[in-house]
């Protein structure tokens, strides 16, 4: 468990809310990952497809250059190059795979006619003519294998990002929960057993004391009283206590302490009378 962590009822339940939601985001981030895998071999193969015919069609390319140049001369192909003025446009725009967005580059087809070439169909021959076909082919090539590999080139930063945020979610972030779960658990346990040993030890003094209370009330003997007539009263308070002591005794002679009981019915209506 960490250290600035208190051991409470309410850490326990934010420690379960917060590994619930660390569960659920370790799988969003796992179906993420493989979503992109996924994307990314798909890119791969094509790419790879692309990368192979990029290369066939520059060395095709290179090889009808070097015969027009050997035709035309190097001075010849140089200024038919610079005759070119028109550019062709290219347009770029994303698509979204798993919050990802990978660039989709849309290029006007390049291959031009021969007036739209800019250079004298007289004095050309051809192999020019050829040369220049099969470096527009390879143009359309590359623009489809930038967009391919620009593809894999944020594929596979997103899923080395993505596989890092669900290791540390599965190997550091859960276990770590968990440990703070079972650890606060654990102590609160701790306490509640304290408090329910203080709870029987508690009771058990309190039976001990009652028993004792008990005890001591059943070797009391029972105090009775009886209640005597005026009469009675008279003759019991003019004979002398059984327990007094001579007059020469040291000590002073004590006499019972007359007990005058509330006088019943009778007698109160007899004193009446």
């Amino acid at each position: 468990m960490a250290e600035n962590v208190k051991p409470t009822r309410m850490e326990l339940i934010n420690s379960r809310q917060r590994l619930v939601l660390a569960e659920k985001g370790h799988k969003l981030l796992k179906q993420k990952r493989d979503a992109l895998v996924v994307e990314l071999f798909n890119s791969l193969k094509k790419a790879k497809d692309l990368r192979s015919q990029v290369n066939a069609q520059i060395v095709d390319s290179h090889k009808r250059l070097a015969i027009a140049r050997s035709i035309h001369g190097d001075l010849f192909v140089e200024a038919n190059a610079l005759a070119a003025h028109t550019v062709p446009e290219v347009s770029v725009t994303t698509k979204n795979i798993m919050g990802l967005k990978i660039p989709i580059i849309t290029a006007v087809d390049v291959r031009r006619n021969l007036v739209e070439r800019g250079y004298s169909i007289m004095g050309s021959s051809a192999q020019f003519d050829a040369a220049v076909d099969s470096f527009e082919q390879s143009l359309n090539a590359i623009i489809q294998l930038a967009e391919t590999e620009a593809s894999l080139k944020r594929l596979l930063k997103e899923i080395e990002k993505t596989n890092r945020r669900v290791n540390a979610l599965e190997f550091n972030i859960q276990p770590g929960l968990r440990a703070t779960i079972r650890s606060i658990q654990d102590h609160l346990n701790r306490l509640e057993s304290e408090r329910f040993f203080a709870l029987k030890l508690t009771k058990a003094r309190l039976t001990k004391a009652q028993e004792a209370e008990e005890e001591v009330e059943g070797e009391l003997p029972e105090a009775t009283f009886t209640w005597v007539e005026d009469e009675d009263y008279k003759s019991l308070a003019g004979k002398p206590a059984a327990n007094a002591k001579t007059k020469d005794s040291k000590t002073r002679p004590t006499t019972a302490k007359p007990f005058k009981a509330k006088p019943s019915g009778k007698s109160a209506s007899k004193k009446k009378r």
